[in-house]
């Protein structure tokens, strides 16, 4: 739960305002939920499945990993792109 928890705050840094105020709801609704489930495995686990599943879509679809500032491409030489 927590490495979920994080993952959100992480997504939340690299994102526009739109999907920020996605994940503030994602983030809160998700908490209450565990809490409400903590004698329910099963169903904390569906959770915890769906949650990642939406965190996988939103680094999909905003191409997370790229958006880091201080990444640097290369051309085919090997050189850095300015």
């Amino acid at each position: 739960m927590d490495a979920l928890l994080a993952r959100i705050e992480r997504i939340y840094q690299e994102v526009d305002d739109e999907t920020q105020d996605y994940l503030m709801r994602l983030h809160a609704e998700f908490t209450k939920d565990m809490e409400t489930l903590i004698n329910n495995i099963q169903k904390r686990e569906r959770l915890i499945n769906e949650i990642s599943q939406i965190l996988n879509h939103i680094e999909e679809s905003q191409n997370v990993d790229s958006l880091d500032i201080f990444s640097q491409e290369e051309d085919e030489e090997g050189e850095y792109l300015a």
